[in-house]
C-alpha cells in the first residue's frame, strides 16, 4: 500500500511538472520545479498559516520538498495581503520574468496543482483570496498563447516594444520610440484612477516601469476626465508635434504595450475609459 501511494504521488508530481514544462513557456535556465515553488510559496504567504498547512499536506508527498524552505519561513508570519497585481509582481521578481509572463506561469501552475487537489480544498483556498486572485487560482488554460513579447526578459521586452513602435509608425524627426512611449503612457495614466495607474506601471517590464511611475508621482487618486481628442492633444504637446500626427503614434504605442501587459490589466484599463478612448485602446 505504501509503495502504491508513493508511485501515485510521484506520478502526480510528474504530471504537474510536465504541464508546467510544456505550457508555461519558461526561460531555458528556469526549471519547472523553480516555477512551481515560486508560485506556490507566494500563494502560501497569501493564505492563513492554517490553510497553507492544509494545502501543503494535500499535495503529493513527492512535491512537498519543493516547499520546505517557504513553509519554514511562513511559520509565525502574518498573512501577506497581496492583491493580484502585487502577487504577480512578487512571482515575476522571484523568477526574473515580466509580470505578463508571471501571469501565464501562475495560471499554468495553479491549473496543474488544482487538478491534484480535493475539490473542497480548492474551494477553501479560493475563499481566502480577493476576487482578482480567485480568478487567477481558478483560471483554466488559455485558448490562445500570449504574444511572444510577453515572455521575453524585461530588457528584451523593452527592446521589442521600441522596435514594434518604430515598425508600426513613422515617428517625426527627433522623436525616439521611448519618447513616444512616455508621452502616450503618461497621458493614459492620467486618464485612469491612481490605483489603476499604479497597476499599469506594475504590469510593465521593470525596464519600462519607471517611465510611468515618474508621471504618477504627485497625482491624487481621482482620474482626470477627458476624451480622445484631449489625449491626442496632450501627446502632441508632449512631443511638440501637430495633433494630426498623434493618433497613429498613440495606436502604435497602445498595440505594443498591450502585448506585454498582463491580460487582466488590459481589460481593467479599458473598463475605466470612455467609449471613444476605449476604442482607441482596443484598436478599433
Amino acid at each position: 500500500m505504501h509503495l502504491e501511494r508513493s508511485v501515485a504521488d510521484q506520478a502526480a508530481t510528474d504530471r504537474v511538472q510536465r504541464s508546467v514544462a510544456v505550457n508555461a513557456r519558461l526561460p531555458r535556465d528556469l526549471a519547472p520545479e523553480d516555477a512551481i515553488t515560486a508560485v506556490m510559496c507566494v500563494l502560501m504567504d497569501r493564505l492563513t498559516a492554517g490553510e497553507a498547512h492544509h494545502l501543503l499536506e494535500a499535495m503529493p508527498a513527492s512535491m512537498r520538498p519543493f516547499f520546505s524552505t517557504c513553509v519554514r519561513h511562513r511559520v509565525g508570519q502574518p498573512t501577506q495581503r497581496l492583491d493580484r497585481v502585487a502577487f504577480l509582481e512578487r512571482v515575476a521578481e522571484h523568477l526574473g520574468v515580466t509580470p505578463s509572463h508571471a501571469e501565464l506561469v501562475c495560471e499554468v501552475v495553479f491549473d496543474a496543482v488544482r487538478s491534484e487537489l480535493p475539490d473542497k480544498l480548492v474551494d477553501d483556498v479560493a475563499h481566502q483570496l480577493p476576487r482578482g486572485l480567485q480568478q487567477l487560482w481558478l483560471a483554466g488554460p488559455r485558448f490562445e498563447p500570449p504574444p511572444e513579447e510577453a515572455t521575453l526578459s524585461s530588457q528584451d521586452a523593452r527592446l521589442a516594444i521600441e522596435e514594434e513602435i518604430e515598425r508600426s509608425v513613422a515617428l517625426p524627426p527627433g522623436v525616439a520610440s521611448i519618447d513616444a512611449f512616455s508621452a502616450v503612457m503618461c497621458a493614459l495614466a492620467a486618464r485612469v484612477s491612481g490605483g489603476e495607474a499604479r497597476e499599469l506601471a506594475a504590469g510593465l517590464p521593470v525596464t519600462l516601469r519607471g517611465v510611468v511611475e515618474r508621471c504618477t508621482l504627485h497625482r491624487g487618486e481621482e482620474s482626470e476626465v477627458f476624451d480622445r481628442d484631449e489625449l491626442l492633444r496632450r501627446v502632441a504637446a508632449h512631443l511638440s508635434i501637430d495633433p494630426a500626427e498623434a493618433e497613429p503614434i498613440v495606436r502604435a504605442v497602445f498595440d505594443a504595450v498591450k502585448r506585454v501587459l498582463p491580460e487582466k490589466a488590459t481589460t481593467d484599463i479599458a473598463s475605466q475609459l470612455s467609449v471613444d478612448l476605449r476604442a482607441l485602446w482596443e484598436g478599433s
